[in-house]
């Protein structure tokens, strides 16, 4: 059982931690729910850090031209991600799982925390 744990362990370390970019993820790879919500949980937190760049800019003020393709390609990921970890390989079968969206969704939160503070400072301005 400990050797087990132990391959498991060190795949998800080879499969993530070397580069936890969302290119690398290869989908079809992912054989366990864990693995499922590891993946879902970069490409999340890709789409957090692009909310974070983005924040408080104008449109206008966006390089549009780099930032869309980060867009798109993590999108295309994530819907890849959901259809391969349908059924068997559902991410909420991960115990791991309320960790980690606990985890993101307080990124979100202090992001929105941000956008009210910054929107009550131009209005009492």
């Amino acid at each position: 059982m400990k050797l087990h744990v132990f391959f498991i362990l060190s795949f998800i370390f080879i499969l993530f931690s070397c580069s936890n970019k969302v290119e690398s993820i290869d989908v079809k790879s992912l054989k366990t729910p864990c693995e499922c919500a590891e993946a879902a949980e970069i490409v999340i937190n890709e789409q957090i850090n692009i909310r974070e760049e983005t924040f408080g800019k104008e449109f206008k003020d966006l390089d549009t031209s780099k930032l869309m393709p980060r867009v798109r390609s993590y999108k295309k990921k994530e819907r890849e991600i959901i259809k391969h970890c349908a059924g068997k390989l559902a991410i909420g079968k991960c115990p791991e799982w309320v960790k980690i969206q606990k985890k993101l969704s307080e990124r979100n939160q202090e992001i929105d925390k941000k956008a009210q503070e910054e929107a009550l400072k131009k209005v009492s301005n």
